[in-house]
């Protein structure tokens, strides 16, 4: 009998507040599988953004907020799911004058095989 799909997770992906900077940080290595849910958290005492491509900011993360991206959430048996390609590396950069002095930012991502 098969199961079909099975959602796995890769290694979670820390940037500790002391290494965010006011420049594009890469937070961890690029993603080895395409990416179907997608969550990271701003544990830092700063608001940050975040990048996908290392060049333009696509999201704000407030102090102590997670945002998550469900790209699988609307597939069906006629439509294949959204991902997040693989090789995607997440970045993030913090905003204001005051640079993090706590917590980091993590990225936890899925992926289905």
């Amino acid at each position: 009998m098969s199961l079909g799909s099975r959602v796995q997770f890769e290694p979670i992906r820390l940037l500790a507040g002391a290494d965010i900077t006011q420049a594009l940080v890469a937070i961890g290595g690029p993603f080895a599988h395409s990416i179907v849910i997608l969550a990271v958290t701003n544990t830092t005492n700063v608001d940050i953004q975040i990048s996908f491509d290392g060049e333009d900011e696509h999201a704000v993360l407030t102090s102590g907020q997670t945002r998550m991206w469900n790209f699988a959430s609307n597939a069906n048996s006629t439509s294949s799911a959204l991902s997040m390609a693989q090789g995607t590396q997440v970045w993030a950069l913090y905003l204001g004058a005051d640079a993090p002095d706590v917590g980091g930012v993590f990225v936890e991502a899925a992926y289905s095989s």
